[in-house]
């Protein structure tokens, strides 16, 4: 049985608008690259036994999936376990991070019938991403890799 759980984090748009104006970035773009670096934070975060569950973290964007080497990944670390893909992005949706192995949902939120405790990797990650970007050092991240602006009028 797989436990399908959708965890929300919202932004403060505010910031994004800034690093919009400022670099002249499109919004999707900074929320890719904050989608993969919470993806990277969840990697950390999760609870290592087998590595199944660490390898399947994974992000689909609205420039592809990253599933089939997600899957792969968890597979060589358990042989037996058993995955589904996560939502697709698309639509008002420009990301999606989470893990493909089924007892995913069940280790972030624990599954008391079954007498697992929650070990969260997906919440702390996004929170980590949140305060990234309400601090300001998401911002100075991106200028720091950004490409030079073109000058004005030339």
């Amino acid at each position: 049985m797989t436990d399908n759980v959708v965890i929300s984090i919202e932004l403060d748009t505010a910031e994004l608008d800034r690093i919009q104006r400022e670099l002249g970035w499109r919004v999707d773009t900074v929320i890719r690259r904050m989608a993969f670096e919470m993806e990277g934070f969840a990697k950390q975060e999760a609870p290592l036994d087998t590595g199944a569950l660490r390898n399947s973290i994974y992000t689909n964007t609205t420039k592809g999936s990253k599933f089939a080497k997600a899957d792969a990944a968890a597979k060589a670390k358990n042989p037996d376990v058993e995955t589904t893909a996560i939502p697709e992005a698309g639509g008002d949706v420009i990301a999606v991070v989470g893990a493909c192995v089924t007892y995913a949902a069940a280790q972030e939120t624990g599954a008391p019938k079954r007498n697992v405790p929650a070990h969260p990797y997906l919440v702390p990650a996004a929170e980590k991403v949140r305060a990234k970007l309400a601090d300001g050092s998401t911002y100075k991240e991106l200028l720091a890799k950004a490409p030079p602006r073109e000058p004005e009028g030339g």
